[in-house]
């Protein structure tokens, strides 16, 4: 009985054992396949998430694409814009300062016809007949090849400023200014008609000093010199005879004319130059005309210094040995001082 009671036991004992194995072996796989599907929606839930995060990584590109496109596109049309508007403001420029400079262009030319206007109302016969002279002396001189175009330069009419008087600025008319290697020379042209007596003084003119004392001259000493000029005449009396007679007249003296009109070139050059002891030569010449039925020629008493010439001959003479002499200047100083004198007619 007793064994029995055990094997029913043990059989119970068996089966609860068998059923909770079985529960168990359940409980496995039902836990196996609980991990299986966690872990088929743990892969799916990530794929997803990588789908999802390679979507917003591509839109994000795109948007970033889209927004560096907008920039570009944004930044292309500034820059057009810019240029344009560059462009614009050089080409406005551009026509403001051609018109400024055609104004100027205008009246520098305007100026220069004034200039030139006046040059021909102060230049007179004498002048031009001078520089006819110098002209062709300079032009024989360039053909023998004695002398080279650039080492002289012939400057006609020009106006120096003079500073002599305090507090007043005038100018200086020159007649012709010869720039040369050997040296600088103011001429004063004196065309005069009639027969000039130059030079003469009181003490020289004996009886006839009583012409010189109706002459307004400045200064009464016995030895100032004076100049002036028998002209002929021929007049109707009052019975209608015609009758030739001589006039008396006093033009100034060209000899102290020409002295001021050096020292005041000369104070002009070294002021406005870097040349060091320059001299300017004075030189007057009497190219009066030559007429036979006038009365003309020169008697010359004057005890200056000055150089005096009264013909072609005596004028090129001067030239041709004033050439020998040392030079003095080099050819880039003789330009500087044209462009000098010849750009301050234009102040």
């Amino acid at each position: 009985m007793i064994y029995l009671i055990l094997f029913l036991l043990i059989c119970i004992l068996a089966t609860v054992l068998w059923i909770m194995y079985k529960k168990n072996d359940n409980l496995q796989k039902q836990r196996k396949q609980i991990l299986q599907e966690h872990e088929k929606q743990m892969n799916e839930t990530a794929s997803t998430y990588e789908e999802k995060e390679q979507l917003l990584l591509s839109d994000f590109d795109q948007i970033q694409y889209n927004v560096q496109k907008v920039h570009q596109k944004e930044l292309e049309q500034y820059k057009d814009k810019s240029e344009f508007e560059l462009n614009k403001l050089s080409t406005d420029h551009k026509k403001k300062l051609a018109q400024s400079e055609q104004n100027h262009l205008e009246k520098v030319n305007d100026l220069k016809e004034q200039i030139q206007g006046l040059k021909k109302q102060v230049r007179n016969t004498g002048e031009v007949a001078t520089h006819q002279i110098l002209r062709e002396w300079k032009n024989s001189c360039v053909r023998r090849g004695v002398l080279k175009d650039e080492e002289f330069h012939i400057i006609p009419n020009i106006f120096i400023p003079d500073e002599s008087k305090k507090d007043e600025m005038t100018n200086r008319q020159v007649d012709h200014l010869l720039l040369s290697r050997t040296g600088i020379y103011v001429l004063e042209t004196k065309y005069w008609r009639g027969t000039v007596v130059h030079g003469l003084s009181k003490e020289d003119a004996g009886i006839f000093s009583f012409l010189l004392e109706g002459m307004k001259h400045k200064g009464n000493a016995q030895n100032d010199e004076k100049t002036i000029v028998f002209v002929p005449k021929i007049i109707d009396d009052e019975s209608g005879n015609i009758k030739k007679m001589i006039q008396i007249h006093s033009y100034g003296e060209p000899v102290s004319q020409a002295k001021g009109t050096a020292v005041v070139t000369q104070k002009f050059l070294t002021k406005n130059t870097n040349m060091s002891n320059l001299y300017v030569k004075p030189v007057v010449y009497f190219g009066y005309p030559q007429k036979d039925e006038e009365m003309n020629g020169l008697l010359d008493f004057s005890k200056s210094d000055v150089q005096r010439l009264s013909t072609k001959q005596e004028l090129e003479s001067f030239l041709d040995k004033e050439g020998q002499k040392e030079k003095r200047f080099t050819v880039v100083q003789l330009q500087q001082i044209k462009e000098l004198v010849e750009n301050v007619n234009y102040i």
